[in-house]
């Protein structure tokens, strides 16, 4: 009804709604209160738990994790700022791939990120990089955050955080990934620094420790070996990470202290003065106080101390006994003991593991801890049956894959070339540092000519033929006999690359019949074994057989690929070889020649004397390029009247010389017609192009060579 509520209503509603915003607005308060008070909470939580890790795997492993709690995503990866061209991946709470395990830092998202310092999201969505947008499908996420790590103006790395739906970061969660930045950064900065400055430490006394090592005339790597054989040994005797750290310290700088020994003390033969072994057992002493002014070695100083001690206490300095010397001081000694008596010293020869292993066990509870040296002499026991065990089973299963890798080939590839080639990429793989070839024989000449090569350092100084008779290659193809020639210098039967120094050659027999040689060269001596020889003539009579295949097939190929009238390659043939051998040319940075002519005046022929005449002419010149062609060169009908050929290994003023003399041949040629009649051989125009003076594709080298042959043509 009308004027229900009086003034007085109106007040107390007035009074009431402000009493209720002033409860929502303490409400919400509270609430923002609440959670800022568990944000600060889990960022006390998350300074603490990263400041435990003293290692930057682990670290960042936390800090990911945290994050990826903390925010509610998807996944978080770290990737890190090394100082190199791309960012280093560091973790991940998802997959990663091998592909992404660096970031280019000329990548868009990356560059944007380090020039503008400043965090920003991208999603799976029209607008957005295709590139970025294909990122996230790929794991099934739809936005990611990008938060540069940075500690005041140097970029550590940058974390990424990702949401599998699409998601808007707030005010408050771009505040929140920023603090989080700024501590995760911080730690790791931290640890780097720490890292950067241990490794420059260890350099240095590594570097000085190796000089005492040298005048101790140990062999450069005693100081790896032992460093190796202390963290092993301390693992079966199950020391905590703490003390395994130390004891791997002092395996490297126990010897520190010897700085202050003469030379002429440590080089003596004959037996110490009291003086001189006074000065030599203060050593331990001296190391000691050497490392304890180093913070993060002081675990070490105790150790180095004592590692001269002896179980019965008739050591030095401290004459301590038993247990009371450091475990790991106790363990060390006998690491230290072992390897010294494998070298050579100015007062004895060195001994071998088995001996060496025998003094220790003599000397177990006077001078060494029983138990210790019952756990080292198994420890080395078993390594030298698992090194034995492993060498033969690595040597088996090197073979097997070779032969398991190879056998498909033989099966699936019918192309000569491709199976020549594909075979020495394997063999190359699989024994690096040699060079590989295979030379087939030739049946007109006899001669040995290359087919295919391979090999890093393979070079054209060798022939691309050998000779009937010579070589080693030919000696091997003529006997039957596979050799292995540990210096070739020594050979008087080698020909070849002067920087081989050993070979072995494999002869290729199929059926009863030699049809080549497989070939590994090496620049050292002596570098194939008996057991490489075998397995190569395993290879090799599978190679034989497939060479029978591939030819088998590859003359029906030719059949297809032959004009039928001149017996030569056609148009087709041609292209595709001239493209092999551009390619072929190309990897070994070798010359290629291409020749193209034409007969200026067959249609006179035709004209004249018929169409009959014009084929034999054209029949008669086939013939007389085929036969005086290298077995390497690929002689071809182009078309019609023109006639082409491809010639590897050839400069271009060498290809002329060759067309020329071509030439004076057929100038001299007849032709003989039906019915008794001749005719000479019409005149023929001709041109060479070379690779890659004159082109680099097969289309460039044709239509130069035909230029020439055309201004030839002109000019008479």
């Amino acid at each position: 009804r009308a004027n229900a509520y009086d003034q007085g209503d109106l007040e107390l509603l007035s009074a009431i709604g402000n009493e209720a915003a002033i409860a929502i607005e303490r409400a919400e308060l509270y609430e923002r209160t609440t959670a800022l008070s568990k944000q600060l909470f889990e960022l006390y939580r998350l300074g603490i738990e990263l400041a435990t890790h003293k290692e930057l795997p682990s670290l960042v492993r936390a800090f990911a994790a945290n994050v990826q709690q903390l925010v509610s995503a998807g996944a978080v990866a770290i990737y890190l700022d090394e100082g190199g061209e791309a960012l280093e991946f560091a973790t991940t709470t998802g997959s990663a791939p091998l592909d992404v395990r660096s970031l280019p830092k000329a990548s868009a998202s990356i560059a944007r990120l380090m020039s503008t310092g400043e965090a920003f999201e991208l999603h799976d969505r029209d607008g957005e990089p295709e590139t970025t947008r294909k990122g996230l499908q790929r794991f099934g996420h739809k936005s990611v955050f990008f938060q540069p790590l940075r500690v005041a103006d140097r970029l550590v790395g940058v974390i990424f955080v990702t949401w599998r739906e699409f998601h808007t970061t707030t005010t408050e969660e771009r505040e929140l990934l920023g603090v989080i930045a700024g501590i995760g950064a911080a730690q790791i900065r931290g640890l780097q620094l720490y890292r950067e400055l241990d490794d420059a430490y260890l350099s240095t006394v590594g570097t000085l420790t190796a000089t005492i090592e040298a005048r101790d005339q140990y062999r450069e790597d005693h100081q790896r070996r032992v460093a190796a054989d202390a963290v092993a040994l301390g693992e079966r005797l199950g020391v905590g990470e703490a003390e395994l750290r130390d004891l791997r310290y002092a395996s490297l700088f126990h010897s520190i202290g010897k700085i202050a020994i003469p030379a002429a003390i440590l080089a003596k033969r004959g037996p110490l003065t009291p003086d001189e072994r006074a000065v030599v057992e203060e050593h331990p002493i001296l190391g000691a106080r050497i490392l304890e002014a180093i913070r993060f070695l002081r675990g070490v100083v105790p150790i180095v101390r004592a590692s001269r001690e002896r179980w019965d206490g008739t050591g030095y300095p401290d004459k301590t006994t038993g247990d009371a010397i450091p475990r790991a001081a106790r363990a060390l000694r006998v690491i230290v003991d072992y390897h010294a008596m494998l070298v050579d010293r100015p007062y004895r020869v060195a001994l071998r593991p088995e001996t060496a292993l025998g003094e220790l066990r003599r000397l177990a509870g006077t001078w060494y801890d029983p138990q210790i040296v019952d756990e080292f002499a198994t420890m080395i026991e078993a390594r030298g049956t698992i090194q034995a065990v492993e060498e033969e089973v690595g040597a088996t299963s090197r073979e097997l894959a070779i032969l398991a890798e190879l056998t498909p080939e033989f099966h699936t590839l019918l192309d000569l070339q491709q199976l020549l080639d594909r075979i020495l990429q394997i063999l190359q793989r699989n024994i690096p540092g040699a060079s590989f070839t295979i030379l087939l024989r030739e049946e007109k000449t006899d001669d040995l000519v290359v087919r295919a090569a391979a090999g890093a350092w393979t070079q054209i100084d060798s022939p691309v033929r050998v000779h009937a008779g010579r070589g080693i290659s030919s000696w091997a193809l003529e006997h039957r006999e596979a050799q292995n020639i540990e210096d070739v210098r020594a050979d008087p039967r080698y020909v070849g690359d002067p920087n081989v120094r050993s070979e072995m050659v494999v002869p290729l027999v199929s059926a009863g019949r030699a049809i080549g040689v497989l070939v590994l060269s090496h620049r050292s001596v002596a570098a194939f074994s008996q057991r490489d020889l075998t397995l190569m003539q395993t290879v090799g009579a599978q190679i034989a057989a497939a060479i029978d295949v591939a030819e088998l097939h590859e003359r029906l190929k030719r059949a297809a690929n032959t004009d039928a009238l001149t017996g030569l390659h056609n148009y087709r043939y041609f292209y595709d070889r001239l493209e092999e051998e551009i390619a072929r040319a190309e990897r070994r940075q070798a010359p290629l020649a291409v020749a193209f002519f034409d007969l200026d005046k067959l249609k006179n022929v035709n004209d004249t004397y018929g169409h009959l005449a014009g084929n034999e002419v054209l029949r008669v010149l086939g013939e007389a390029i085929s036969s005086h062609v290298r077995t390497e060169d690929v002689p071809a009908r182009y078309g019609g009247d023109e006639f082409a050929i491809v010639m590897p290994d050839t400069p271009r003023d060498e290809a002329e010389k060759v067309v020329t003399r071509l030439m004076e041949i057929l100038d001299e040629k007849t032709v003989e017609l039906p019915n008794a009649r001749s005719i000479r051989m019409p005149d023929l125009s001709w041109g060479v192009a070379s690779y890659p003076l004159d082109g680099r594709t097969a289309r460039e080298l044709v239509e130069n060579a035909d230029t020439r042959a055309y201004a030839r043509k002109r000019s008479h």
